[in-house]
């Protein structure tokens, strides 16, 4: 147990490591940070006091700790794939639009070319 401790310990810790520096560099919004950030602490916090998400959870109405984290994690998992597929559609839009312009850009240039 103790070497999983060390092992979760320093997984969390350079995974918040990593998200300041993101964060420090702009490569990700203050909210993202906040967002990631909480749930990083969440995990130490629950690895190392379970029985505050067994409180939690019952609070909630929720019978057992566990139950809630696998709701919160299938919430937080259908969250990112929302995001994901935007994202995708956005950069899928904007690769037409980038396509459309290069097509009528060498289409003009071939109405040139033939009238010479």
């Amino acid at each position: 147990m103790i070497f999983l401790r060390i092992i979760i310990t320093i997984f969390i810790l350079s995974t918040l490591i990593k998200l300041f520096q993101t964060k420090k560099s702009g490569k990700i919004s203050t909210l993202n940070f906040l967002l990631w950030s909480i749930l990083w602490i969440s995990v130490g916090i629950v690895f190392y006091k379970p029985e505050l998400s067994t409180q939690f959870a019952k609070t909630l109405g929720i019978g057992r700790g566990a139950d809630l984290m696998i709701y919160a994690s299938i919430i937080v998992i259908f969250y990112l794939i929302f995001k994901i597929l935007a994202k995708f559609e956005r950069i899928n839009a904007d690769i037409t639009k980038i396509t459309r312009s290069i097509a009528i850009s060498k289409a003009e240039d071939n109405r040139k070319d033939e009238t010479r």
